[in-house]
């Protein structure tokens, strides 16, 4: 490990953030992007639609909330 890496790693430290970051960084990653028309999932859109700008972590719904009912119901009649 060079000078530079060690003076960069101990400055990324010093946040939680900072540290998050550098453990993303260091991971040697595989990614594939999928892309899903709108249409095809209006559930999850309508969903992104309620909660954009929430700060949330993660959800889970034992049943559908009123907001989406309609559309799971078409999507299994």
């Amino acid at each position: 490990m060079a000078i530079n890496d060690i003076v960069t790693y101990n400055i990324c430290c010093w946040t939680a953030l900072g540290a998050a970051v550098h453990c993303q960084l260091d991971q040697q990653w595989v990614v594939r992007i999928l892309h899903i028309q709108r249409s095809t999932n209006m559930v999850a859109d309508r969903l992104a639609s309620l909660f954009r700008g929430y700060m949330l972590a993660s959800i889970e719904f034992p049943h559908p909330p009123l907001q989406v009912e309609d559309l799971v119901l078409q999507n299994y009649m």
